[in-house]
């Protein structure tokens, strides 16, 4: 042990897991195709994710199986000159999800979920030198067995949705700006969903432009333009009926960057 005798015991631990991924792709037309993929994923625990602290504040190893998903994917895609665009629609299961648990301050493993959405996305051309894309997704998202089943899960949010343009103004210049929304959400450690309060929705507009010549680089981004006040994390109290906890994402800010390339 160390000087207080308070290191974690030796863990020594050998994990497998299978990993694989499958595609097929048919044209129908030059411009029209469809797809499918099918896979399974797996995710180890790191060393910080299984060294922690238990409620005795001695320092220990936790047991944390590894994280697998297993996923189908099947959609559409339509690819012309000036436009271009495709749905698709997926479903995944995933075992043993590693998730920090913020009332205990450790690592654990969920019980099953399933996810299940539609997404889509298509780009317009107007002119050569710009173009517009849209983005949206759904995402139906539960626990598939346990205490939870039934119950969504926490800090996924069902509808999120992104529209960006592009313009490059001159052989010097870029301008692009993006519009970004996020769906509400349930807050983390709400796997029993009755809270009575969800994370807000919310919506963000950044705007950048950018420079690069000769071999001179630099850029100046205005973020949150609107100055929207927002949090995409919250973890409902375990202490205080109806009280949270949030990070705030950052309101209006403003970056400039510049450097050269040797």
């Amino acid at each position: 042990g160390n000087f207080f005798g308070s290191e974690a015991p030796d863990l020594k631990r050998n994990d497998t897991e299978e990993m694989y991924n499958f595609g097929i792709k048919h044209f129908f037309t030059d411009s029209l195709s469809a797809f499918g993929n099918v896979g399974r994923s797996a995710r180890f625990a790191t060393v910080d994710e299984l060294f922690q602290f238990n409620p005795l504040g001695a320092q220990e190893f936790s047991v944390i199986e590894p994280q697998t998903a297993e996923h189908v994917d099947l959609g559409v895609e339509y690819e012309a000159d000036n436009i271009s665009g495709s749905i698709s629609a997926y479903y995944m299961d995933i075992d043993n999800e590693i998730h920090f648990d913020p009332t205990t301050f450790t690592n654990i493993n969920l019980d099953p979920t399933e996810r299940k959405g539609i997404e889509t996305t298509v780009e317009f051309r107007p002119l050569p030198e710009v173009s517009i894309r849209g983005n949206y997704a759904y995402i139906d998202s539960e626990f598939d067995e346990g205490p939870f089943d039934g119950n969504e899960v926490p800090l996924v949010a069902k509808h999120s949705a992104s529209i960006s343009a592009n313009w490059d103004i001159n052989s010097i210049f870029t301008l692009s700006s993006i519009w970004s929304y996020v769906g509400e959400k349930r807050f983390d450690n709400d796997q029993t969903n009755d809270f009575g309060q969800k994370i807000p929705d919310y919506d963000i507009w950044d705007m950048k432009l950018m420079g690069e010549h000769k071999g001179w680089i630099a850029s100046f981004a205005i973020n949150n333009i609107l100055d929207e006040e927002a949090f995409d994390f919250g973890v409902r109290s375990n202490f205080t009926p109806g009280r949270y906890n949030a990070l705030p994402l950052p309101e209006r800010n403003f970056i400039l960057t510049a450097g050269y390339n040797f």
